[in-house]
């Protein structure tokens, strides 16, 4: 097989030799850029010293290391892993020594709400963002007594090691003598102690590679940290990584114009094939013209299996109206408490629980997605025990009790320190309710996927039906002080970005003119009018990109 070459795009930021910032577009190869960039760097560097190379979760960083080495490329001094490994093992364990006394116990990490009465009662609130030296100031004496204690409270993490830096000239001498560069994926995502951390890096002499895409901010609006990154010194312009290599030209435009209110210059294409479709009646009969819209636009880009075809919603209430009507086979994933939340912690429940619904998917391939599972064969053969135990207790019943006190063991095997107690409760909610769990089910090959906006990051579809395009619904808005008042724009904008570039072959934007609702104040389910959503007609051209449905 042909060694993969970079595009020109891709070639100028793996040659790029100082700081720069990164716009990745969705199917646009960031991770091939990144390791290429990284091998590059490597070669020029001693033994002893590597990168830092953050990802937002283990699965991710495992990825980006293996894409890096399986050529057989030397990490040297590197570390790959999330931002609260690389504090915790890189700055706080190694030099808190010269700020703390030494801990009475091995430090447990404990996130703040499991703290006991009496160091709760010492605390007021968690310091705020921003103004890390007041703070530590403030709260010094508070830290200090809990780390010789043995613990270290989870949300403190960055910040007391942005303390370290910044207090400690030994840890920047070591940490400027050991890494050249640290590289942040999804700095969309960013909090804003790695935005710190990470620009506080930058200051001493190690270049900063930070990549993200603010159009793809879904979950909460943190896309500040990348919009301030790049009007810093040293990361302005920012790099593009435009080329778009899933979706049809015509997508990729589209999607480009419904944001940009310009054309993509890199998009030459002979056919639209973002198609509209508005049907007379409400979701009931969005339901029943799929019926045929499936199979004729499935043989019209010759896609022969069903779970290439994507059905996006935005609310789970409409996978609770549709799929009564369908006459195709389809597998239903909904949103769940978890799916909604980004972190480390949800991410890895929802890679459990997609073990316990697959025949296929084995514990092993679950615990190599984490670092404990490889660096470590104790922790991966308690983990394999746990997993199982998990599997036995949805196979066979069990107390659930026991059930969550497994899944938060393991959570603390796999995660580690970026483990999060308060998805348990999310997680609760999850395999206590049917019809979410079965979510977690793969599909099979002749089933048609229908599922949230939310649920479908990350995947790709050949064709995809997005739905749910009514105004008051998407973008969400409210009536207030008499007059319209949007409650997420900007992050319902990227909710629909997302669902527009899923796509690989086409795309199909369905309205109708009624639709299903929830009664304001209640759970009540009534049908109202069914307006086209402002995403539909916001920039003006937008709407003569689309073409008919031929069906």
């Amino acid at each position: 097989m042909a060694k993969k070459q970079p595009t020109p795009e891709q070639l100028k930021i793996i040659e790029h030799p100082d700081s720069c910032s990164i716009l990745a577009g969705p199917g646009s190869g960031k991770t091939f850029t990144i390791a290429s960039k990284i091998k590059v760097i490597l070669k020029e560097l001693e033994s002893y010293q590597g990168v830092i190379a953050i990802s937002y979760t283990n699965k991710a960083s495992d990825e980006l290391k293996h894409r890096c080495l399986s050529d057989g490329t030397n990490p040297k001094g590197s570390f790959f892993g999330t931002i609260h490994k690389f504090c915790i093992a890189e700055i706080i364990f190694p030099f808190a020594n010269r700020f703390f006394e030494n801990p009475e116990s091995p430090i447990e990490i404990i996130a703040l709400e499991d703290l006991g009465l009496d160091w709760k009662k010492r605390i007021e609130d968690l310091p705020s963002v921003g103004r890390y030296e007041d703070q530590m100031d403030e709260h010094f004496d508070l830290y200090s007594d809990m780390y010789q204690s043995g613990i270290l409270v989870l949300e403190s993490i960055g910040f007391i090691a942005l303390y370290i830096i910044k207090s400690s000239q030994a840890c920047r001498s070591y940490l400027t003598a050991r890494y050249s560069h640290i590289f942040v994926d999804e700095y969309q995502d960013s909090k804003r102690d790695l935005h710190q951390i990470f620009l506080e890096l930058h200051i001493l002499g190690i270049k900063g590679v930070a990549v993200g895409d603010v159009l793809q901010a879904i979950f909460v609006s943190q896309a500040d940290c990348l919009n301030e990154l790049q009007e810093s010194p040293g990361f302005n312009p920012p790099f593009p990584l435009s080329v778009n290599h899933r979706c049809h030209p015509s997508i990729q435009d589209y999607a480009w114009y419904f944001f940009t209110g310009k054309r993509h210059p890199g998009c030459i294409y002979n056919e639209s094939r973002v198609f509209e479709k508005k049907i007379i009646g409400s979701e009931v009969d969005i339901a029943k013209w799929l019926n045929k819209a499936v199979p004729f636009f499935a043989k019209k880009y010759c896609v022969r299996v069903g779970s290439n075809i994507g059905i996006l919603v935005h609310q789970n209430i409409k996978l609770d109206i549709i799929p009564a009507y369908l006459t195709f086979s389809f597998k239903i994933s909904r949103n769940s408490s978890i799916s909604l939340v980004s972190s480390p912690t949800s991410k890895m429940f929802e890679s459990v629980l997609e073990f316990i619904s697959s025949e296929h998917l084995t514990r092993f391939e679950i615990i190599d997605q984490y670092f404990f599972g490889r660096e470590n064969q104790k922790r991966a053969y308690k983990a394999s025990q746990m997993l199982e135990g998990i599997r036995k207790y949805f196979r066979d019943g069990g107390n659930l009790a026991e059930a969550l006190n497994v899944f938060e063991s393991l959570g603390k095997s796999l995660i580690g320190p970026d483990y999060d107690p308060k998805m348990l409760d999310l997680l609760k909610e999850c395999i206590t309710d049917d019809p979410t769990l079965e979510s977690f089910n793969p599909p099979m090959e002749n089933q048609v996927q229908l599922m949230t906006l939310h649920k479908s990051k990350g995947l790709e579809f050949d064709i995809v039906f997005h739905l749910d395009l009514y105004e008051w619904a998407l973008p969400g808005a409210r009536f207030s002080n008499q007059k319209k008042e949007y409650i997420r724009l900007n992050s319902d904008a990227c909710l629909h970005y997302v669902g527009l570039t899923r796509s690989r072959k086409a795309v199909v934007l369905c309205t109708s003119t009624q639709r299903h609702k929830k009664k304001w104040g209640t759970e009540k389910i009534e049908i109202g009018q069914g307006n086209p959503s402002e995403f539909l007609s916001t920039q003006k051209g937008l709407p003569a990109m689309r073409v008919a449905s031929p069906i």
